[in-house]
């Protein structure tokens, strides 16, 4: 999948939603015509035609998004050898993450491991009961399966040769979370999406960024406000999944 790709089938999606929230208004329009009701129809309506409108704004942006966007060729990039990674996100119970390069070619992804239907529906209370776990994808290849738990991220972190490496964050207060003599700070900026992740030193080690895009991604992502993940080149690979380990427990619901 490339960014393009990206925008057009989330254009298709928001096109669905405007659709199938008429369908209610339809039905009860029937059923309000044919036994007489007499409530004020459109009281009823109006919940449907406000989502269905919403929708279809986002159908609109998106697939103008679509228009513009205009992808390089993959040059093989994988998220450990990228210092940028660009996310996006797809509608999911909990969470789907996807990681782009520079280029606008889908580098990875970070995706729940239980996806059942029923949590469409729930709410987020209810929802929240569910073991929270989710993989981390590097192109097609798992390198990371996160466990979330009230008070403890488990990062099971794949090697090549096929064993796991358990690293447990054991969060000591709001945004601040250990392992062993390492420690690491979700510090979010006031009145802005922007975080930053520090090191026991005080030292930025990653960085998410909305609202700034370099002139040269331009062409390639025209939504302004999508956000960048910059990671320090002196973080080691594994200080890389467990920033993307932090920004997952972040970003639960976000289009839930």
């Amino acid at each position: 999948m490339n960014i393009q790709e990206y925008y057009k089938h989330s254009a298709l999606t928001a096109l669905n939603g405007s659709v199938m929230s008429l369908f209610p208004i339809l039905l009860f329009l029937i059923y309000a015509l044919s036994s007489n009701y007499s409530f004020p129809i459109l009281l009823v309506f109006i919940p449907f035609l406000l989502y269905s409108f919403v929708c279809y704004q986002s159908y609109l942006i998106y697939h103008r998004w679509y228009e513009k966007a205009s992808p390089s060729l993959s040059c093989g990039s994988t998220i450990q050898s990228e210092k940028h990674l660009i996310i996006h996100f797809a509608a999911a119970p909990a969470l789907k993450m996807y990681l782009f390069d520079g280029n606008g070619s889908r580098v990875g992804e970070i995706k729940e491991k239980y996806e059942w239907k029923l949590r469409w529906i729930l709410p987020y209370f209810l929802d929240a009961l569910f073991r929270g776990e989710y993989f981390i994808y590097d192109r097609e290849k798992v390198v990371a399966q996160i466990k979330l738990q009230k008070r403890y991220i488990d990062v099971f972190i794949v090697g090549n040769d096929g064993e796991e490496k358990k690293i447990t964050l054991s969060q000591k207060s709001k945004g601040i979370y250990q392992y062993g003599t390492s420690a690491y700070k979700v510090k979010k900026k006031a009145f802005l999406s922007d975080i930053l992740i520090l090191n026991e030193k005080n030292q930025s080690i990653a960085g998410l960024q909305k609202g700034w895009m370099p002139a040269k991604l331009d062409p390639i992502f025209p939504n302004p406000n999508t956000p960048i993940l910059t990671v320090s080149e002196k973080s080691s690979p594994e200080e890389k999944l467990i920033v993307l380990a932090l920004l997952t427990k972040e970003f639960l619901y976000k289009d839930h």
